[in-house]
């Protein structure tokens, strides 16, 4: 939400808080979710090497989680 009001720098900075504490408490879901929100960032800030990077590692989060991605285009998840 921060990232499409204009303010990417600290949407990164509360997406890497979530990040964070998803991973102390093992939500792989969450991590997955995170990392695409932090994808969308570094896509905003001209940086889309970065963000596909980041996309890519979500990836086999949502397989382990059973969740399919939609298309980068539209970050909405399927539960299969």
């Amino acid at each position: 939400m921060l990232n499409t009001l204009g303010d990417p720098a600290r949407a990164a900075f509360r997406f890497t808080e979530s990040l964070t504490m998803a991973q102390e408490i093992g939500e792989t879901w969450t991590i997955a979710l995170t990392l695409v929100g932090l994808a969308g960032v570094a896509n905003a800030q001209g940086e889309p090497d970065r963000a596909a990077q980041i996309f890519g590692a979500a990836a086999p989060l949502f397989e382990s989680a059973g969740m399919v991605m939609a298309p980068p285009t539209a970050p909405t998840m399927i539960v299969t």
